[in-house]
């Protein structure tokens, strides 16, 4: 029989030796356990919902794309060609006929008023005619390029139209004087139109054949 302090002795190497083998299990069981944890296989099924799988050397946006593009390209209807519009060919504007309305009323040599009545001398002629009532002052066609003529036929104020026939060089002159009365006759079988020589030299008379045709307005 052992003795009492070698029993004590016994029991506290006993006791001793339990703690040492629990703290040894301990340090050797949880670095195992830590080491599963940190070795715990991967679930490549959840990173496959975020993963886009790559082909060698084509990137994911490249292959996202792809995905997303029709194989077949989409026929296109090409539109009907239009047709230009035609132009409306329009008809050449008619020139006006500056004889249009007229009658002719003779077609011959033409007398003149002396060049000195082109300063003034028409003017005292046509207020002399005024002043005695033969005409109205308000509706005489005075004109401005002192183109005055003068026919037995025509009263004072009325328009006749002269053309010289060889250029068609035309003129419009007012009648501004009379023929006295017995002068007619013999002003009608020498002259076609007296007028001033404003007038004459417009038609290019005095340059041309004196020949003059007189044109009015139809009554």
């Amino acid at each position: 029989m052992l003795p009492l302090h070698s029993r004590e002795t016994t029991r506290y190497a006993a006791r001793v030796s339990r703690y040492t083998i629990v703290a040894l299990a301990v340090m050797i069981v949880f670095p195992i356990l830590a080491f599963a944890e940190t070795t715990e296989p991967r679930d490549d099924s959840r990173e496959a919902e975020y993963t886009v799988p790559q082909s060698s050397g084509t990137p994911a946006v490249a292959l996202s794309m792809q995905a997303s593009t029709p194989t077949t390209a989409p026929t296109v209807t090409p539109s009907p060609t239009a047709t230009p519009p035609t132009a409306t060919s329009r008809p050449p504007t008619a020139t006006p006929d500056p004889l249009a309305g007229l009658t002719i009323i003779g077609r011959g040599p033409a007398a003149f008023y002396d060049p000195n009545y082109d300063r003034g001398g028409w003017d005292a002629i046509i207020r002399t005619h005024i002043r005695f009532g033969q005409t109205d002052s308000t509706t005489f066609a005075w004109s401005s390029q002192g183109y005055y003529c003068v026919h037995p036929d025509y009263h004072l104020g009325n328009i006749l139209t002269l053309q010289n026939p060889r250029t068609g060089v035309m003129i419009r002159c007012t009648v501004a004087d009379v023929v006295d009365a017995g002068d007619e006759a013999l002003w009608r079988s020498r002259w076609k139109v007296e007028m001033s020589y404003a007038a004459f030299t417009a038609l290019a008379l005095n340059r041309d054949e004196n020949i003059v045709t007189v044109w009015v307005v139809k009554s």
